[in-house]
């Protein structure tokens, strides 16, 4: 039997992931492919152990949560979010290190970066398994072999948790080809919730989609909490906001801790993507200069401003400030982009877009302490400026206005084109800038419309005026 068809019929992991008090579990699928990525992780230094870059290989999997309980836990007897058992899918990475001194190390980051998070949702009143969130929240297993459940149950996410596998002959690190050389030390589990579907994004328009900017206030809290708690995510961008349904909430949330940093921690090296890379940061990173809490912060609000741009100004306005930033090599300025939001809006949301470029034109230690969630809220109370055409609807006690059914019955087509734009209420009261734009969008469209009909009888008119007369003046000279 092949390798290949010995690794298919592999059996499936139990893990217990510790949730305050009791424990989850999960069954863990071998990855579907056994070809390892090589990731390299900087690991700051702390009081006892200089700064690190460990490198890892890394697989990706899945995981379910497991139909039975743990045996202390009976269903009967569970209340609030363990009753709840609130999702079933699990992203999973598996890492082996070298060394079993190195997986110590990641694996003690990584815990420190669970714990981290777990504070800053706290302050957003989340728990392990309930939103909201700041970033999604993160498990970090030890591939150990021990058989006891009751040890699990005490701990805390980010704590060492003890007997993470079930089966006794858990062998992680066969999943690296490591049959012949057992190293259960070497290797180690990280668990996250699945949030397969990214954050939506538009094409540009002729108008800004502030309510797409409104979506991302759950992210802002979050940025916000972060840094409160005394981290940065430091990976900001399009991929890493993505949307969950947990109960009756329906929002969107960052993933993708493990490059997060506490903001005291001082780094000389960082993961970086570079198109999302704050340019001082970029210059600092290649100087080998100290990285200062100040521009961690400047590093997530711009990749942050980045996100936000794409929402409400279209993914092609956000790939133009990457390129020209790629291109030139230098920071791009809220001036420039000032420029490509007037050339695509006019210069009557200047109210809007003010505030909108600013991360980009103030130097990032000159913001104090910034505020993503005040920033959206400066940028949506600069619409009252901006000229709009829609104020939230007649006073109350004003007769409705009369319609004119001859004009209606002219424009079929375009009012059908308006209601087809709607949401699915007829004017929500939480959702006018839908109606404002569709409404602008299809008036731009019939004021071309109606441009191009007069000046129909001129551009035919004119060439048929000047054959007449080039005839006329012919036959003159012939005569």
């Amino acid at each position: 039997m092949s390798a290949a068809s010995e690794f298919d019929s592999a059996p499936w992991y139990r893990v217990y992931l510790p949730v305050g008090g009791w424990a989850l579990p999960v069954d863990v699928a071998p990855p579907d492919d056994r070809d390892s990525v090589v990731r390299k992780y900087p690991v700051p230094a702390d009081g006892e152990h200089e700064g690190q870059l460990i490198s890892a290989h890394v697989l990706y999997t899945r995981g379910l949560t497991a139909e039975a309980l743990p045996p202390q836990v009976s269903r009967a007897g569970l209340r609030g979010e363990r009753a709840q058992m609130p999702f079933k899918n699990w992203f999973v990475k598996a890492y082996w290190c070298a060394t079993p001194v190195e997986a110590r190390w990641l694996m003690r980051h990584f815990k420190q970066q669970s714990s981290d998070v777990l504070d800053a949702n706290t302050s957003l009143n989340g728990t392990a398994l309930r939103p909201p969130w700041a970033v999604a929240p993160v498990w970090v297993v030890p591939a150990t072999t021990q058989q006891s459940v009751q040890q699990v149950a005490t701990t805390h996410l980010g704590a060492d948790a003890e007997g993470i596998f079930e089966t006794a002959d858990a062998r992680l690190w066969s999943w690296f080809g490591r049959d012949d050389n057992p190293q259960p030390e070497n290797c180690f589990l990280v668990l996250t919730r699945y949030l397969p579907e990214p954050m939506p994004f538009i094409e540009a328009g002729a108008v800004p989609r502030t309510d797409r900017l409104q979506e991302l206030e759950a992210v802002a809290r979050g940025i916000d909490a972060c840094h409160r708690a005394g981290i940065a995510h430091c990976d900001l961008k399009p991929d890493n906001v993505r949307s969950y349904s947990v109960g009756a909430v329906d929002s969107f949330v960052l993933i993708d801790a493990d490059a997060v940093l506490r903001l005291d921690s001082r780094p000389q090296d960082i993961r970086l993507t570079l198109p999302y890379t704050h340019p001082h940061l970029a210059a600092a990173v290649r100087a080998r200069r100290p990285i200062t809490p100040d521009l961690l912060k400047a590093h997530d609000r711009y990749g942050f401003a980045l996100v936000a741009l794409g929402a409400v100004a279209g993914t092609a306005t956000a790939d133009a400030v990457l390129g020209r930033v790629a291109r030139d090599g230098s920071p791009i300025t809220g001036d420039e982009v000032r420029v490509m939001l007037r050339s695509a809006w006019g210069t009557t949301w200047d109210g809007l877009i003010d505030p909108l470029v600013e991360p980009f034109d103030e130097p990032f230690d000159e913001y104090g302490d910034w505020s993503a969630q005040q920033w959206i809220d400066d940028v949506l109370n600069g619409q009252s400026s901006a000229g709009r055409p829609f104020s939230g609807g007649p006073a109350a006690g004003t007769p409705p206005p009369v319609v004119d059914t001859a004009l209606v019955a002219a424009h079929r087509d375009d009012v059908d084109a308006v209601r087809r734009a709607l949401p699915a209420a007829l004017i929500p009261a939480d959702a006018p800038d839908a109606v404002v734009d569709s409404t602008v969008l299809v008036g731009n469209r019939l004021a071309l419309r109606q441009f191009r009909a007069a000046r129909l009888p001129w551009l035919v008119g004119l060439p048929i005026f000047a054959l007449i007369a080039v005839v006329t003046i012919l036959r003159e000279l012939v005569s």
